[in-house]
């Protein structure tokens, strides 16, 4: 506990490493809301269509409407598209996604890799504004993908560093 008596609520101090996504959380929850939106106006169009256009029996439009919307939320809570927010890395792993907070303790955490984005500017001048693509691979779950600044990578690299935790580097 620090001398403020505070803690960040995943079991240790405020030490721990908080770590925001600069990438894609925001456009991958505008994404799976379109999805929602998609799937259940899909169903009720579906409906619409079977029940008003084709004049076929009402519980096949009912059949249809429940097939695309359950559809479209089946794609909607796939663990793929399912983007990290933020992590906190301190004696547990605590990652937030769209939909959910979880925390994992440390033995679940295989490697952390490092690679530089694709497309990145080279231009010398703008080397503040550099970025690094920080995955964190965790046993039976989804990794954790990170656009972090190259400040923020260096800390997650002496975290993992610092809790042995095998680190692979691919940015050159």
């Amino acid at each position: 506990m620090s001398a403020a008596g505070h803690t960040s609520g995943v079991g240790e101090t405020e030490s721990a490493v908080r770590i925001v996504n600069r990438s894609e959380f925001w456009s991958c929850t505008v994404l799976m809301v379109t999805s929602l939106v998609v799937s259940l106006a899909g169903g009720l169009g579906t409906l619409y269509l079977v029940a008003e256009v084709l004049h076929l029996d009402p519980a096949l439009g009912l059949a249809g409407c429940g097939a695309v919307t359950a559809s479209g939320l089946l794609i909607m809570f796939l663990p793929f598209p399912d983007a990290t927010d933020w992590v906190r890395l301190g004696t547990q792993v605590e990652l937030k996604r769209i939909y959910r907070k979880r925390r994992f303790p440390l033995d679940r955490v295989i490697r952390v890799e490092f690679a530089r984005p694709a497309g990145e500017d080279y231009d010398e001048k703008q080397h503040a504004l550099r970025f690094s693509e920080v995955t964190i691979r965790l046993r039976r779950v989804w990794p954790a993908w990170l656009l972090v600044t190259l400040v923020e990578a260096e800390k997650v690299s002496a975290w993992a560093a610092a809790h042995g935790i095998s680190v692979v580097d691919r940015r050159g």
